[in-house]
């Protein structure tokens, strides 16, 4: 094991490479390394970097074969302080062993610059509250996590579109800056909090799915700082939502575009799609508008006749 102790700076010239099994590399200060994290061939396995609280790590890739193309050595991050990473992650183990998995962990601060990664890597970010922060300059994938985890804090930052791969919960703030916009892809955003949570995006945010699932103690649960937009499908399952002053519009005019059984909406308007030609029963979820106040379900049903031509109904609770 290698330690840098607290008040010690290094920058290491190349990469950081293990050669070797159940190796580690703890950082209690500054680390900058000028190349990548690597696993030296696909047997060097069980070797962990660890970045503690306040510490400050920067480098390139991780690559888990640096020789070649394919499967790694197992080789595991954990983050409770920050990173730097300019670029991504490649050549990790097709595994589900720990000590192959990148660990954002509580207090943890990543600012991820990379896109292209393996599609194996294993992501845990939400571990406590912490921060992931995609900071390319361009283009970016988001990441998928682990199935069952997600993102505690996220935040997509600079210039240039950040693109889903996959359905992802996010436990924590949904955030979106400068001149980066997001690319839905048809895939779901689940705000699945216990604590409050908050959707702030430059100018509005657009969803394809959205799932509102959060069962704080407190209302509102969710609150957004700017309009929001769901093209495909809006499921509120748990958790009030404040509008606070803001619009969320259903561009879907389908009959499955809301799917609703708890939690409402306040402090902003709610406008969905209509469709041409269609009857809607007043009562079922086509014809909701799942509005309230403050402290209170208000729900408003507007039902039509399968005569009406297309357009968008927009309802706010006062």
């Amino acid at each position: 094991a290698f330690t840098n102790n607290s008040g010690s700076s290094l920058t290491l010239g190349g990469n950081l490479n293990f050669n070797a099994d159940n190796s580690i590399f703890n950082n209690h200060s500054t680390v900058a390394i000028t190349g990548d994290i690597t696993a030296n061939n696909t047997d060097d396995d069980d070797n962990q970097v660890i970045n503690n609280s306040s510490a400050i790590l920067s480098f390139t890739n991780m690559d888990g074969l640096p020789t070649g193309t394919g499967d790694g050595g197992f080789l595991t991050i954990l983050n409770g302080g920050t990173i730097n990473q300019s670029g991504t992650f490649l050549d990790i183990q097709n595994s589900t062993d720990t000590s192959n998995d990148i660990n954002n962990l509580s207090g943890g601060i990543w600012n991820y610059s990379g896109t292209g990664h393996d599609t194996n890597l294993r992501l845990f970010a939400n571990n406590g509250i912490n921060d992931f922060n995609y900071t390319r300059n361009g283009a970016q994938n988001i990441i998928t996590p682990v199935a069952g985890n997600g993102y505690s804090n996220i935040s997509l930052e600079t210039a240039g579109a950040k693109a889903a791969l996959a359905n992802f919960n996010v436990y924590g703030d949904w955030s979106r800056s400068g001149a980066a916009s997001f690319t839905p892809a048809g895939f779901t955003v689940t705000l699945s909090g216990s604590r409050a949570q908050s959707v702030t995006a430059a100018g509005s945010e657009t969803f394809a799915g959205l799932t509102i699932d959060n069962d704080f103690g407190v209302s509102p649960q969710i609150t957004t700082n700017n309009d929001v937009t769901v093209t495909g499908v809006l499921t509120m399952t748990d958790g009030n939502v404040n509008l606070n002053g803001n619009s969320i519009t259903l561009s879907n005019s389908t009959a499955g575009a809301l799917l609703h059984s708890g939690g409402w909406m306040y402090g902003g308007s709610v406008a969905r799609a209509r469709p041409a030609s269609t009857t809607i029963a007043v009562g079922s979820d086509h014809s909701l508008f799942p509005l309230g106040s403050a402290w209170d379900w208000r729900p408003f049903y507007a039902g039509q006749t399968n005569g009406t031509t297309a357009g968008t109904m927009t309802v706010t609770h006062t």
